[in-house]
């Protein structure tokens, strides 16, 4: 995607997860929504207030505090994929970069899970959450997401044009309001307004 990933040894979670979903794979949208949930959960749980941001991002205080990757391999009607997250634990020793809208777990207080406990209870979650989809289909996960995702009528900016958020589609894509026109967003980077 170009981005770089600002990291110092120890101070993040990384971890990939490969499944091999039960589900067809015109779903594959749907794994980073997954994901999102999943480790929104994990965090909740441990108690920590984060929202997602569509369609790969966690926040807190409006701030980037994970980010998720999946790639998918199809051949025919089997496919396989591999998730990708990325938290951040602590803080870089010089400060996060001017250029990063960036924090930590070890920023917004108490003391920071074990990376093992971290990476066991997010596995389970992922776990969970998939069986979940597989089984209850993506409109519940559209509305768990939702749960955890910007409030409707949050302002955001996608490409450059200033809107308002209205949500999720089933299939996943953003919904947004841009001068009285409602428009899907299928890809690119959306910005929260505060």
């Amino acid at each position: 995607s170009g981005r770089s990933w600002l990291s110092e040894p120890s101070q993040g979670l990384y971890l990939s997860w490969y499944t091999v979903p039960n589900l067809p794979p015109t779903e594959g949208a749907a794994l980073p929504l997954c994901a999102g949930v999943a480790l929104h959960k994990c965090l909740e749980t441990l108690g920590y207030s984060t929202q997602l941001k569509w369609p790969n991002d966690l926040l807190s205080h409006q701030k980037k505090l994970a980010g998720i990757l999946c790639e998918a391999r199809i051949k025919g009607n089997h496919w396989h994929a591999v998730i990708g997250i990325g938290l951040n634990l602590q803080p870089p020793r010089d400060g996060w970069p001017n250029a990063l809208n960036a924090t930590s777990l070890g920023e917004l207080g108490g003391a920071v899970p074990e990376r093992e406990l971290l990476a066991s209870r997010l596995l389970q979650n992922l776990t969970s959450e998939l069986s979940l989809l597989e089984t209850a289909g993506r409109r519940q996960l559209i509305e768990q997401w939702m749960n955890r995702g910007p409030k409707p009528g949050q302002k955001i900016r996608v490409g450059g044009r200033e809107g308002q958020y209205r949500g999720l589609k089933d299939c996943g894509s953003l919904l947004a309001d841009f001068s009285g026109n409602l428009e899907e967003v299928t890809a690119g980077d959306v910005e929260l307004i505060s």
